[in-house]
């Protein structure tokens, strides 16, 4: 990303036409994101934002992501679990090691240090401890995402 203090004038016409917007002063950074909470978002912002996360992630804050699991095991199942879910029957159910995979993979997800919030953040940690089936599961993450928290 090309920082917007830095741009000429035929730069930022380039951006601008590809649908880049910029606040304010001409040379100002462009518009890289909206947040419908936080609204504009610039590029430099972004660039804060990314190396915070990074510094989490070094950190241990931030959960862990099953695309980057390394084993070669967790994604097998995390597919499993959705294609299963959206094609039922087309796609088999996980394997109960599998299943039992992506249950631990729940569980450090959700007991992440990042995560701040209520009696029903609370809910969902102690659930997560008693999941035992993909119905368990599927409930789960449909109460995850009704808070705003996607493990998937």
């Amino acid at each position: 990303m090309v920082k917007g203090h830095n741009l000429d004038e035929a730069e930022r016409s380039e951006l601008e036409a590809m649908g880049v917007e910029f606040m304010g002063h001409p040379y100002e950074d462009p518009v890289v994101l909206y947040d419908p909470y936080d609204g504009p978002i610039t590029d430099s912002q972004l660039t804060e934002i990314v190396e915070q996360v990074h510094r989490q992630s070094q950190l241990g804050e931030l959960p862990p992501y099953w695309r980057n699991e390394t084993s070669g095991q967790l994604q097998p199942a995390i597919e499993a679990l959705i294609n299963h879910g959206s094609q039922p029957d087309k796609f088999p159910p996980p394997t109960p090691q599998q299943l039992g995979l992506v249950i631990q993979y729940f569980q450090l997800y959700i007991n992440a240090p990042c995560w701040q919030g209520d009696s029903n953040l609370v809910e969902l940690r102690a659930q997560a401890q008693q999941l035992q089936t993909v119905e368990d599961c599927d409930r789960w993450l449909m109460a995850c995402l009704d808070l705003g928290i996607d493990p998937l």
